[in-house]
């Protein structure tokens, strides 16, 4: 997983924005050029500048919706594909590639309404760059499986992990 993420490869975020999302390693992907290198699928946007209280709030949140899943989530990677140029993007055109990953409706749904994106539908992906009108797409992402064990928050700098799964309140008896 990525220890920083890097608002500052992504048109319109600062350095408090804030997200939820499921990251992947580095390397498991190939970067693109210029596009960002924290590749992750973003379950929840959080907004531009999220105050403390928010991120505490979303903490606890994600910890919640992290425990409501069976585990690690597993799924696929592969192609690519854009989105329509939008003011989240700084009117560039977000290039991505598709993610299959069953489960993450689940995330989604107990945290949907913290989103603070333009975008009401949820397309699990990965971007891979912003291009500008009329730039060809990057080369599609081969096919790949991905394993997800965690679900961070993270604004700018800051990040805190929750593990995928029901929470281990030990034996008892013992």
């Amino acid at each position: 997983m990525s220890d920083t993420y890097e608002p500052s490869a992504v048109p319109g975020l600062t350095k408090r924005s804030g997200m939820i999302s499921l990251d992947l390693p580095s390397g498991t992907v190939p970067t693109v050029p210029g596009g960002p290198a924290d590749h992750h699928i973003t379950v929840v946007y959080l907004g531009r500048d999220i105050g403390d209280e928010e991120y505490a709030n979303a903490c606890a949140r994600a910890q919640a919706a992290a425990a409501e899943v069976a585990g690690p989530l597993s799924g696929t990677v592969s192609g690519i594909d854009s989105f329509e140029p939008s003011a989240g993007s700084d009117g560039k055109v977000p290039a991505f590639a598709p993610v299959v990953l069953p489960g993450i409706e689940i995330l989604r749904t107990a945290l949907e309404d913290l989103s603070a994106s333009e975008h009401r539908d949820h397309h699990p992906h990965i971007t891979l760059a912003y291009l500008d009108e009329g730039d060809p797409l990057p080369d599609p992402v081969p096919p790949t499986l991905v394993t997800f064990t965690c679900l961070t928050v993270h604004r700018g700098a800051d990040a805190a992990s929750f593990p995928l799964g029901p929470v281990s309140t030990g034996s008892a008896g013992r």
